[in-house]
């Protein structure tokens, strides 16, 4: 509870601010930070517009010359300067931030390069499209080699036409080609064809799969039409790791792959909303990686430019789609490269421009940025003071609550420190806190509890033998009175409420005695609709319960996550669909059993969920990740025992045998599937048709 209040408290917060004003001005353009899995939220513009360098270019002394033509790619070297793939003038272009064209590489040599690449030692590698090669260029500008087509008789029908290069620390080439789906090729550094690398996996429809089921190999490989997606972007780190984007992919998006080929982000989700108004999801087609491994990517689909931490998590978002002559920095029409600078410069390299956008980081992006590098790098008491600034300014920034939370484990506060894991939503680290906390309170207090549980058995054993009183007999007996002298005024009052209590006080024999406890609740009356609605109701109140006592580690929402389509959707429709397809089967197959009696078994089946799911709730509470087969395994066998239930449920009232029993459970699983179907469709006309007229409407008025 404590920790609703506290989620509860940090939105109202940061909604406040935002409408006050405290956060920031309004952002220039759609601006996000995402939550722990991806969810988007509203935040301040986190990079603001500078300039945009390269429209027009300038010698060293000062006079303007023409600028970019149709720029496709960039490259940031250490010393700050850039080498833009100047496709429109034939060019590599070497300039500085401030638009001095400082030399040209290739001029008369290449034709429309697309990819650029700067190695360590001033290497400059073009990606020469035009001439289907790759040009390596010295430091001086000098041609030092071409590297065309490998000869190599893996190499059958492959169009040989660069788009992007880069080189690793070993010298060996990566080359992305146009249309290729195979990967990026590799060259070794004299050009022999290595293989290929990071090729995307098929994307395959339903139907696709279903036809692979059956298939031959030899089926599957002339009939399917189906190929990998191409590889749209691509960076080496300066560790080592080799990324790539595929902007069409519909998930695994970017990719980060090891020396081995072991893509780091396979259970990673880099697919994330840009839009929430038009719920739109990222297209990543490039990418750049820092020093600290901080991802920069470029989305040429949506206009934006998206953060993703060292683990592919992403931070944040910004940017606009332009559309339309008014051309503005921060607003990207065509980003086809991006970079960032070790000064916190952000530099998106856009075609339509024929420029670069500089962006400089607000004073809370910068904070942010370096907070989380130097958290991945595990400095996480340097960063306290920064977490705290960041928290004012945002209260709903995970990250900030993250690296407190790992301050306070560090400093043995195992409960702030839990406090903090649930805002960030990390389960994995809550768990290893409570897992800490747990074992402190247990060494404090287990000494104690002992001796008070020895004290208590010591002094009912003495009392039993001494005085021959039963102390625990006692307690029972005394509650028992106390019941029945409550009770039995209203009983004898209200009769019928005497019948009520006996049939609730039955129901619970279900879970002992399923088949006598079914035939007595529906053929010797000891059910009734009204019992059965108040246990139904109990069921109701247990499962929200339980969804709010259940620990964090083992359900991150709680009761967040009970909302009322949920509710109906997880407790109330699955008992109607299967009281009504209950019914109509039985009836079709001429079954024993009366609606009544369908009702009240099916309530009472639900009674291992009622009894045990609570217990269970609040055993989750002291167990950890660890523990968690315990958890699950329990769940697992209160959901086998309600499915046993009722099984027997549709046999014993209706008086089938066991193989009618297990071919009507069928039919009743069959109709409740095609009544959803039908509740779907009908939903489907009521929208379109109450869409139909609220146009016409509109229309008709004017509105339109």
């Amino acid at each position: 509870m404590k920790r609703n209040l506290a989620f509860l408290f940090a939105l109202v917060l940061l909604c406040a601010l935002s409408a006050s004003g405290a956060l920031a001005d309004e952002p220039l353009y759609r601006s996000y930070a995402y939550t722990p899995d991806g969810r988007p939220f509203y935040m301040q513009t986190p990079y603001e517009p500078a300039s945009i360098v390269g429209q027009y270019l300038y010698t060293p002394e000062g006079e303007q010359i023409p600028g970019l033509n149709a720029p496709s790619d960039l490259c940031l070297k250490d010393d700050g300067t850039l080498f833009i793939a100047d496709r429109g003038n034939n060019r590599i272009a070497q300039i500085t931030m401030d638009g001095v064209l400082l030399k040209e590489y290739g001029a008369g040599v290449l034709k429309g390069p697309e990819g650029v690449f700067v190695d360590a030692d001033g290497t400059v590698y073009a990606a020469d499209t035009g001439h289907a090669a790759i040009v390596i260029f010295n430091e001086d500008g000098a041609v030092r080699d071409t590297l065309t087509a490998p000869s190599d008789v893996r190499l059958t029908d492959i169009m040989f036409t660069p788009m992007k290069v880069m080189v690793d620390d070993r010298g060996y080439i990566y080359v992305l080609l146009k249309g290729s789906n195979e990967g990026l090729m590799v060259m070794n550094p004299q050009g022999r064809f290595q293989g290929y690398f990071g090729r995307n996996a098929t994307q395959l429809t339903f139907g696709e799969r279903l036809k692979r089921l059956v298939y031959t190999d030899e089926q599957i490989e002339t009939n399917s039409n189906a190929v990998a997606p191409s590889i749209t972007g691509m960076c080496v780190s300066k560790n080592g790791f080799i990324y790539t984007a595929t902007s069409n992919l519909l998930n695994l998006q970017i990719k980060k792959f090891n020396a081995n080929g072991d893509n780091l982000f396979a259970n990673v989700e880099t697919r994330v909303m840009v839009d929430r108004r038009a719920e739109s999801m990222s297209a990543v087609s490039s990418l750049f990686v820092n020093e600290n491994g901080l991802i920069y990517a470029a989305d040429a689909s949506n206009g934006a430019v998206i953060l993703y931490d060292a683990n592919g998590k992403p931070l944040m978002m910004f940017g606009e789609k332009l559309v339309g002559n008014d051309r503005r920095v921060g607003f990207f029409t065509d980003p086809a490269a991006i970079a960032a600078a070790p000064d916190g410069k952000l530099l998106v390299l856009d075609r339509a421009y024929n420029g670069i956008h500089v962006m400089l980081p607000t004073t809370l992006t910068a904070k942010i940025l370096n907070a989380v590098s130097m958290y991945n790098d595990g400095r996480y008491a340097e960063q306290e003071e920064s977490w705290q600034k960041i928290l004012k300014a945002n209260s709903s920034y995970y990250w900030a609550n993250l690296g407190l939370g790992r301050i306070a484990y560090m400093n043995g506060d195992w409960q702030e420190s839990m406090r903090r894991m649930a805002l960030a939503e990390n389960q994995e680290y809550y768990s290893d806190a409570m897992w800490k906390l747990r074992a402190e309170t247990v060494q404090k207090n287990a000494a104690p509890v002992i001796l008070a549980l020895f004290g208590l058995w010591l002094a009912h054993t003495m009392l039993k033998k001494l005085l021959k009183f039963d102390l625990f007999a006692f307690l029972k007996n005394g509650a028992g009175k106390a019941l029945r002298a409550v009770t039995a005024p209203l009983y004898r009052r209200f009769p019928a409420l005497e019948r009520l209590a006996s049939q609730l006080k039955f129901a619970p024999r279900v879970l002992r005695h399923p088949v006598d406890a079914y035939y007595d609740a529906t053929r010797r009356n000891r059910g009734s609709l009204l019992s059965a609605a108040i246990v139904y109701l109990a069921f109701l109140a247990l499962m929200v319960a339980s969804r709010a006592c259940t620990s964090f580690v083992f359900d991150m929402e709680g009761i967040r996550g009970v909302t009322l389509i949920s509710f109906l959707l997880l407790y109330v429709a699955p008992v109607v669909l299967w009281v009504l397809g209950n019914y109509l089967v039985g009836a079709i197959t001429k079954g024993q059993g009366t609606l009544k009696g369908i009702i009240i078994g099916s309530v009472y089946a639900l009674m291992p969920l009622i009894v045990f799911s609570l217990p269970l709730a609040l055993l989750s509470n002291v167990l950890t990740l660890a523990e968690g087969s315990i958890y699950h395994l329990s769940q697992t066998i209160i959901l086998l025992w309600t499915g046993l239930l009722l099984f027997v449920q549709v046999k014993e009232i209706h008086g089938y045998g066991f193989g009618e029993t297990v071919k009507n459970i069928l039919w009743i699983l069959f109709v409740a599937a095609m009544a959803v179907v039908a509740v779907l469709a009908v939903s489907g006309i009521l929208i379109q048709g109450w869409n139909f007229l609220n146009e016409f409407f509109r229309e008709l008025l004017g509105y339109v």
